[in-house]
């Protein structure tokens, strides 16, 4: 019985590991160059998601850009980085492939308090 129950965890987990997408990670150059050049519809629609990730705080884009692009997006919203200008880590998906980029919070990074909600 303890045999039948390791056999199906662990061919549990095996799928698991073969249904998830790749990931590109965008924070290298050639990473963008290899997006603009094999999939410019592509390259275009990730341009708008960063766009909308820059306008809006961490915590609103996701909602934001599943609203307006279809796009399924994650924030680190609790991760900041402490560079100038502020930046976050996004997380989207685009035709079964998750893209990861750094993205500058501009509204964190003009220096002003903002309250506590």
């Amino acid at each position: 019985m303890v045999r039948i129950a390791l056999a199906l965890i662990s061919s549990c987990c095996a799928l698991s590991a073969l249904a998830t997408p790749p990931t590109v990670y965008l924070d290298d150059s050639a990473a963008w160059d290899a997006v603009k050049r094999e999939h410019p519809q592509r390259y275009a629609k990730i341009l708008e998601v960063m766009k909308i990730a820059q306008a809006e705080p961490c915590m609103t884009a996701p909602a934001v850009i599943r609203t307006k692009l279809e796009v399924n997006a994650r924030c680190e919203a609790m991760v900041i980085y402490t560079s100038l200008p502020a930046k976050t880590r996004l997380r989207f998906t685009l035709d079964d492939t998750d893209y990861a980029v750094y993205v500058v919070q501009e509204k964190l990074s003009r220096g002003g308090l903002v309250p506590a909600k």
